[in-house]
């Protein structure tokens, strides 16, 4: 009964609003404010000519200057929600092209005509619209994200061997392998076609090439596309000629890394890192995700390899170990560069420095990739450069850079008086350099 009285009130009332201001020609061009159930409003380009009211529903037409709405404007929402309710009366904007949009109005509150602003004022059930209902304009397209990041398991593996590539996202359409890079003379690796799906829980590959394989995919979808990339280190098998004489000397074992604690160790050359840092002492090329300089930089300890940045550092290593710096020069042909070292302040002694496929390896079969022995020298590398008694290396090949305090001849036996020396050593590329 009172809906029934509040509609005939409202349609008398918007009924005499509109004889009024069509028989006085005042509704010219003007506005529509809406007014929300929060008390925010927004206003509406209308022409004013041509407003209808259907007295049977309390509907009331009115002409827009405006083509549509714009998201953000108070009525057209930013982020997705449901279709507001349509109920009668409501505000009919007629479009240029004929096209109706219906807002439900209030029909317990009149609507009101300022003529002297030349406004129409109206209250809105709803607090917002739905972007894309015609008035107001779609949501842009979300671009596609990872749920779950390409990984590997495992990252590193002996040859031959097999890793599990995982990966999930969202919103993606299409996932692309291009920008791949595999050791040189791999150019296809099974089960990574040019277009994977969209989500794996496990692809397994066989790797069999000794090397660094970077895995990149590209997912794509209608806001756009998001990129991942994993590395896969594949190295040579111990088995694979790294016995005998190119074993590790007997009784020393494989030093992984040393704590920069020594406040005269981290002042010596070593200030680029944190203090207190865990330095590793096992990857010079890729260096190990964990190894991050003062700045923020994930490098090796030994500096950046092939780069025409030199580095500068002070190792500390047990007497009874040997550090090997695995490195991987694919995608590093034709240069060169050279490792100098000399004697520190203290803890010093004569050593050894040798480059080889095999880790801990002393005897390398090139003399060219062994050092002399004494306190301060240097060895020199290339891969492919022509440089005279430079260590010759093969690009798309893994390395190590073998240190130990031991002499040429006898490696196993400690030059070392203490129970750790340091090694002062400078690197940098030469020929063929990156910046």
């Amino acid at each position: 009964m009172f809906r029934s009285i509040a509609r005939s009130a409202l349609l008398s009332r918007v009924s005499w609003l509109l004889i009024t201001s069509v028989a006085s020609n005042v509704v010219q061009a003007g506005t529509i404010v809406l007014i929300k159930p929060d008390g925010q409003r927004v206003s509406v380009a209308m022409q004013g000519q041509g407003m209808t009211v259907d007295a049977r529903t309390g509907d009331i037409e009115v002409p827009t200057m405006q083509a549509s709405g714009q998201l953000g404007d108070g009525w057209c929402p930013t982020t997705a929600t449901s279709a507001p309710a349509q109920s009668s009366p409501a505000l009919v904007l007629v479009r240029s092209n004929g096209i109706r949009y219906r807002i439900a109005i209030s029909s317990s509150t009149l609507p009101s005509w300022r003529a002297s602003q030349q406004t129409l004022e109206v209250t809105t059930i709803a607090q917002q619209a739905q972007a894309g209902d015609g008035w107001c304009p779609s949501l842009p397209a979300t671009a596609p994200r990872f749920v779950s990041p390409l990984s590997a398991s495992p990252a590193t593996l002996t040859a031959p061997g097999t890793t599990m590539l995982s990966w999930s996202t969202t919103l993606a359409t299409a996932c692309s392998t291009a920008g791949s890079s595999f050791p040189s003379g791999v150019s296809a690796i099974s089960g990574w076609p040019a277009n994977v799906p969209v989500q794996s829980s496990g692809t397994v590959l066989s790797l069999s090439v000794v090397g660094s394989y970077r895995f990149r995919l590209t997912c794509t979808g209608t806001g756009g596309s998001v990129s991942g990339d994993v590395t896969v280190q594949v190295n040579s098998s111990p088995g694979s000629g790294c016995t005998g004489t190119h074993a590790p000397p007997n009784g020393r074992t494989r030093q992984a890394t040393f704590l920069l604690g020594a406040s005269d160790l981290w002042q010596a050359s070593n200030t680029d890192w944190p203090r207190n840092a865990e330095i590793d002492l096992t990857r010079w090329h890729p260096p190990v995700p964990t190894s991050i300089d003062a700045q923020g930089v994930n490098r090796s300890f030994l500096g950046r390899f092939g780069s025409n940045t030199g580095d500068t550092g002070t190792m500390e290593l047990k007497s009874t170990s040997y550090a090997a710096f695995q490195f991987d020069t694919t995608g590093f042909a034709n240069r060169a560069g050279q490792l100098t070292w000399e004697q520190p302040g203290a803890f010093g002694a004569p050593l050894l420095v040798a480059l080889s496929p095999c880790a801990g390896d002393f005897f390398p079969t090139d003399a060219r990739c062994k050092s002399n022995g004494s306190a301060a020298s240097g060895l020199g590398w290339s891969t492919g450069a022509s440089v005279a008694n430079y260590c010759p290396l093969t690009a798309g090949q893994t390395y190590y850079l073998n240190v130990i305090f031991g002499s040429p001849t006898q490696p196993a036996q400690t030059t070392c008086g203490f129970t750790a020396c340091r090694w002062l050593f400078s690197q940098r590329c030469q020929i063929g350099c990156t910046p």
